[in-house]
């Protein structure tokens, strides 16, 4: 009930005032809480990363470099994997929030639209989940005018591959920005293209070439030792065709939401250009997710971490418009209805064991009745 109380009072505040930083600080800290004291007895992935917290030093540890060298530290400490678990979820959470920050005050907003979507994808895919948050800071600090700002950014988007190869790919963000908005607006319909003409021809002829692409370059980059095999085991078992469809279907829409909200941001609004920028690049990069996803429902991950960016530019949105008709002038519809079929995807995707995790994540269910404790 404490996660539906935060939402619900992020959601009243955030549509009353456009500075809800505190209000917004108390949503973080509620979900940095629930994501941290999981119970590994009714959350996907938990045991997997407790059982390597304690193998370390018996063990070569299967994750990225930074992962594991912070593990190392609070495991050299004495803490417990829960204690460490809660600890790095704090600071995901807060890195998250200063990245937010970077970009809007109505931080309440992000949280209770992040905290109905993608937020118990996070919870189970830890790693995943500072990733992303390091980037969104790190593409933050990136568009200061300062130069030891803009390098601390670079330096906090590369560290983000420290902790999920996924990483690597948003680095991308970078080079896409400094392209003008207008030519990549003019190009979107070419590109969305050829990723549809790519995803044909690997559907066609097989995927064994992009497999094989993607394994030398992290073979050659990653800190994870087991990168390779990774993608052999788990990122290249193929996707079923309704998965293609549906994810292909969120990418499209998020990638026209985008393009109309920031025009319109931009046309009516007093932003920042580098913001909307940054934002659309990292929206952007969600194309990728088109021919990746036919190796695996896994490269959904692309579109979902894609996604936060989008939360941000609907918070610059909604807390800067004045006239109420635009609301549904704007797509507010199409929004809602894809906000809905965007979380029911990345829900049903990961299969009826993460789907029956999320009310113990919650709080709603408890998690001793359901281990007979």
């Amino acid at each position: 009930m404490l996660l539906i109380l935060t939402l619900m009072v992020s959601l009243i505040t955030s549509l009353i005032f456009k500075n809800t930083r505190i209000i917004g600080a108390i949503g973080f800290s509620v979900l940095a809480w629930l994501a941290g004291s999981a119970d590994g007895r009714t959350t996907t992935d938990y045991q997997v990363y407790q059982t390597h917290y304690y193998a370390l030093g018996s063990e070569v540890s299967p994750f990225e470099k930074g992962y594991t060298v912070l593990s190392e530290y609070f495991n050299n400490l004495g803490f417990s994997y829960s204690d460490f678990r809660l600890i790095f979820a704090f600071c995901a959470f807060a890195i998250l929030f200063f990245g937010v920050l970077l970009f809007t005050n109505n931080v309440a907003m992000f949280t209770w639209i992040y905290g109905s979507t993608v937020f118990f994808n996070d919870v189970t895919q830890i790693r995943n989940l500072m990733m992303i948050a390091m980037i969104i800071l790190g593409c933050g600090l990136f568009i200061k005018s300062n130069l030891i700002i803009k390098l601390l950014g670079i330096a906090a988007i590369v560290l983000s591959t420290q902790f999920h190869d996924l990483g690597f790919l948003f680095i991308m963000i970078t080079p896409i920005y400094f392209i003008p908005k207008k030519y990549i607006t003019k190009a979107l319909g070419l590109v969305v293209g050829i990723s549809l003409l790519v995803t044909m021809i690997i559907k066609i002829f097989g995927s064994s070439g992009v497999t094989n692409l993607i394994m030398r370059g992290l073979g050659a980059f990653s800190s994870r030792t087991d990168s390779v095999n990774n993608v052999q085991s788990h990122f290249s078992r193929g996707t079923s065709l309704s998965t293609i469809f549906l994810i292909g279907v969120t990418v499209l829409l998020v990638l026209y939401l985008s393009t109309s909200f920031t025009t319109y941001i931009q046309e009516n609004m007093n932003i920042n250009a580098n913001k909307l920028k940054i934002l659309y690049s990292g929206v952007f990069v969600s194309v990728f997710t088109l021919p990746l996803i036919l190796l695996s429902p896994d490269y959904s991950r692309i579109s979902r971490n894609a996604f936060l960016f989008f939360i941000i530019i609907i918070v610059i949105y909604y807390s800067g418009i004045i006239n109420k008709k635009m609301l549904v002038k704007n797509r507010t519809i199409l929004l809602i209805v894809f906000l809905a079929l965007f979380t029911y995807i990345h829900t049903t995707i990961w299969g009826p064991e993460y789907q029956n995790s999320i009310p113990y994540i919650a709080r709603i269910k408890d998690s001793n009745e359901s281990s007979g404790d």
